[in-house]
Parts: structure tokens; sequence; C-alpha cells
């Protein structure tokens, strides 16, 4: 089969080449889903750069890749909830962090994905291959940051710094229909977009430091899903009592949920495969009232490839790019 692979950290996305390797045999609990549709994410170019050597794990060669959307092909031993021809999808990570228990991980940019049949979804009726590769990773970091870390609630105040990425359109969405008052950040050049997502307040963040906006007006939540610069130096004290801070890209917060009181969390913020998550966005796709709109679909050639990573890593993206593997 044919795969992306790298064995070595480089700068240079041209490095990057479609591959020949055996296509893998699933062992016990796994599924192996051939690929149609996968989506890249920041954490792609990051580990293609070196970015994560040393910290997460990270096994040469690999292959990159965490959201797909596929069929069906072989199952292992004891898999018994899928069936073979059957639609799938979902993001393949780990617990709280990109790595190794539950493996394998990655390797979406595949035309066959080895998957633990415990991280899979079905994919309904009414949601294309591309929406559902597409909201995975995104939607699932936007989902548990929102409701199981921040425990946003009905009349709260949320400020999530990017509205225009797909972590944060899709964090204004969820937490609106929750029935929060969204405040976001954007440029001039996302304005329209991000307006179409309804937030109630947006600060174009060129022109206008958010810190200073919302000085007299404090908020129960800051999501920074853009790793703004010095967001905790800057937001810590616009956060309530008992409020909180959310980073999915900076570390200046740390690590420990509970180590800033009286803030009852804040901390950067990993997300955990979760096919309930998973589901749950789907339905919502399906029924209209979660949008993700995408950017572009790249063909599955080195050119592709190399395009793909390339329009990621220009971080001036308005929701999802994806790579065509097989199928429609």
């Amino acid at each position: 089969m044919k795969a992306v692979l790298f064995s070595d950290f480089s700068k240079d996305f041209s490095n990057i080449k479609i591959q020949q390797i055996q296509k893998p045999v699933p062992a016990e609990g796994q599924v192996l889903v051939k690929v149609n549709v996968a989506a890249i994410n920041p954490i792609d170019s990051m580990l293609f750069q070196g970015g994560l050597k040393g910290v997460w794990y990270l096994p040469l060669p690999f292959c990159p890749g965490y959201d797909l959307a596929g069929v069906v092909e072989t199952l292992g031993a004891g898999v018994n909830n899928f069936a073979v021809g059957e639609r799938v999808f979902c993001v393949n990570w780990g617990s709280g962090n990109h790595g190794k228990e539950g493996t394998p991980i990655g390797g979406a940019f595949a035309e066959y994905c080895l998957i633990p049949a415990k991280k899979l979804s079905k994919t309904p009726a009414g949601l294309s291959d591309e929406m559902a590769a597409a909201v995975c990773l995104a939607g699932t970091t936007a989902y548990q940051c929102l409701f199981e870390a921040a425990k946003l609630a009905s009349g709260q105040r949320i400020l999530i710094l990017g509205g225009a990425g797909a972590v944060g359109c899709l964090a204004i969405q969820l937490a609106k229909a929750a029935g929060a008052y969204v405040i976001t950040t954007c440029s001039e050049r996302s304005r329209d977009f991000v307006e179409g997502l309804r937030p109630d307040m947006i600060i174009d963040y060129e022109k206008d430091k958010w810190e200073m906006v919302l000085s007299n007006h404090p908020v129960d939540c800051i999501f920074d899903t853009v790793g703004d610069t010095k967001a905790w130096e800057r937001g810590q004290s616009l956060v309530k009592s008992a409020g909180s801070f959310l980073s999915i890209v900076s570390g200046d917060v740390g690590y420990n949920p509970s180590g800033h009181p009286p803030l009852r969390f804040a901390s950067y913020f990993c997300f955990s495969n979760s096919p309930a998550v998973q589901d749950d966005l789907a339905g919502r796709l399906v029924a209209g009232t979660l949008k993700l709109p995408i950017q572009q679909v790249f063909p599955f050639t080195n050119k592709g490839v190399v395009g793909l990573f390339e329009i990621a890593d220009s971080k001036r993206n308005i929701g999802k790019n994806l790579l065509r593997i097989s199928g429609n």
C-alpha cells in the first residue's frame, strides 16, 4: 500500500514522500480501515519539524495524520461491533496525549490505517467523509475543553482566542449552543467568517488588546486556541474566581489544573480520543447545528501532500484542509 512516511525531522516539507509499505494485518481488537479522506492538523507539521522530538512517543519511520474517514477493510479477532464495508471515522490519538497507549497511533495519511476498534465511530447517514474526517481532532478538543475541563454553563462568559481556526470556530458554536456569552478574537481578514458564527462580541487583535477591552468585564473562561503571545500573563486577572484558563498551544500556564487558585482549572490541555464525543459532533453536523468549512482538498500525490503541509503551516487557515486518498 501507499503511505506518507518520514524517518527524520525537517523544516522542508519537500522531503515528505509517499512510499510503498506492507499492508498491515489487524491484531486482536484492531480494525484495518481503508482511508477515503484524512485531515491535517497543526500537530502534524509540528511533529515533522521536530517540535516535540524527545517529548512525545514517535516511532520512526512515522506515518502522520490522525483524523480519517473510510470503510472497514478487515476486522481483528474479538471485534464484533463493526462490519466489513461499514463507514467509519475517528481521530487515531491517545488519552491526554499523542502518546503510546492504545497503539498504533496516527497513520491516517495512507491507503489503509490500523486502528484500535475502541477508537472508532460509525459514520451516520447524511455525513460526508470530508466532514467526518475534518471534525474529529478539532471538535473533540473544543468539546472537552469547554465542557469537561472548563465546565462551561449557560449564562457564563467565555473568551475564545482565535475564532477563525478549526478549534476556535467549533468552540464558538458549541459555547453558543450551550447558552454562553461568547467573545472571540480574529483579524480583519477573517472577520466576515467569524461574524457568521454569531459570537456576541468580536475583538480585532490587530487593532486592540483584548485584555484592555475586557479590563472591566471579567469572564468565566479564557480558551486560548492559538498560543496568543503571553496570553496567560495578560489574561489571568480577567478570569473570575473559580473560573478557567486553558491553552491547547502554550505551556506558559503550566500543566497542573489546580495549580493557580482561586481558579478552578488553569492548565495546558490535551484532548483524549472519545467515540462518544465523535458521535455527538457527527450528530450536530448532520442536524446542521454545527458547521465546519473545508478550505481545500488535496490529492494523494507527492505534490498534493507537500501542498497540504505547506498550507497547514501557513497559519492563515479558515476551517480545515483535507487529503483525498480514495473514493469519490
